[in-house]
């Protein structure tokens, strides 16, 4: 594999977010205190601006659906907003989802090939709402009393949600009846520190297992699926960065004081995992979505030890398969984001470098 610098687009505010859309043919930017931009994932050319002050939710698999939540006005001391889909391909606003204020609040978790899963805070109560790519709403489940904030997830087949709350207890929802079943174990045990609770949730693409990732508690949980129980194994109590799916495994990312290592766990049998070592200590990890390549950036403004280059690994072979410098202008890398053939690196000072393979 090689990779070439196919454009270096510079622009002002720190990159806070990267996202490939439309079948890698779009690049979704989130900026610091600017407009985020739909770029062609090519030649870097600006397809459309979202307003001033805009989010961007999640990305449909095909990558060409979004889900942006608009700032609106304050009322009572908080602010409202809009949360509507938008076509990606376009630049364009497709559908009004909600317009949230005070006391009623749609968070927008994942899109389906034919549904958008979002979840309702209505004052203390929840419940689970999906809507159709039109924008409209489909069904709505209540989950009752939350204690605290949480998040979901939509499995492929769009026949089960899981959502988990801030301190990782979860639940499995048949999207068709409404029926929810416990997932036993993965509490953590965060006492009243705020910041150390679950970040990310997701099913694996067979719709077998569920993981967390806490980044604060540096933790990965799985559950099978069918049986509602934990997953034992051997990354259980092991320091996480990062972690996700590939295939029929679990791939966990960590970065130590002066080496950082992915650790390839088989779902299905007891072996041992397999460990590669992907570089220096701080780095920024993107999977490729390819079950099989990892895109590493060495986070250069916090740690010494670690490198500015873009590296990508074969986590099949266990090999480095490519390294590239990243462009002069470029000081210190803060975002990254990868698919088959194309990574995209954000700098902290502005800037965008996309590359490709």
């Amino acid at each position: 594999m090689k990779l070439v610098l196919g454009k270096h687009i510079a622009l002002p505010s720190t990159v806070l977010d990267l996202t490939f859309a439309v079948g890698a043919n779009r690049l979704i930017v989130t900026r610091e205190g600017e407009p985020a931009l739909i770029l062609d994932a090519t030649t870097g050319k600006e397809i459309a601006k979202l307003p001033r002050g805009a989010g961007v939710g999640p990305v449909d698999p095909a990558g060409r659906l979004a889900v942006v939540g608009e700032a609106g006005r304050r009322v009572a001391g908080r602010s409202t907003s809009n949360v509507s889909l938008w076509d990606l391909a376009k630049g364009t606003k497709r559908a009004l989802l909600a317009k949230n204020h005070p006391g009623d609040d749609l968070v927008p978790q994942a899109i389906g090939a034919m549904r958008v899963l979002g979840l309702r805070q209505r004052k203390d109560a929840y419940s689970i709402c999906l809507f159709d790519h039109a924008g409209k709403k489909l069904v709505e489940h209540a989950l009752g009393k939350v204690p605290l904030p949480f998040h979901g997830a939509l499995s492929a087949d769009e026949r089960v949600v899981v959502h988990a709350t801030f301190t990782g207890a979860a639940q499995l929802v048949d999207t068709a009846s409404g029926k929810a079943q416990k997932l036993a174990g993965g509490v953590l045990r965060i006492g009243s520190d705020h910041d150390k609770g679950i970040s990310s949730l997701a099913f694996d693409s067979s719709g077998e297992h569920v993981l967390y990732v806490s980044h604060g508690t540096e933790t990965v949980h799985v559950w099978n699926v069918r049986t509602r129980k934990s997953l034992a194994g051997t990354w259980v109590g092991e320091r996480v960065q990062d972690a996700f799916f590939s295939g029929g495994s679990l791939v966990v990312v960590s970065s130590g004081t002066r080496e950082a290592t992915a650790k390839i766990h088989s779902l299905a049998t007891k072996a041992k995992p397999r460990v590669v070592i992907v570089g220096h200590s701080s780095l920024l990890f993107a999977a490729a979505g390819d079950d099989r390549h990892l895109a590493c950036v060495g986070f250069t403004g916090w740690d010494a030890y670690a490198k500015s280059g873009l590296e990508i690994y074969d986590l099949v072979r266990g090999k480095r398969a490519a390294k590239i410098a990243l462009p002069g202008p470029m000081k210190t890398a803060c975002s990254v984001a990868a698919c088959p053939g194309k990574v995209a690196v954000g700098d902290l000072a502005g800037g965008v470098a996309l590359f490709f393979a």
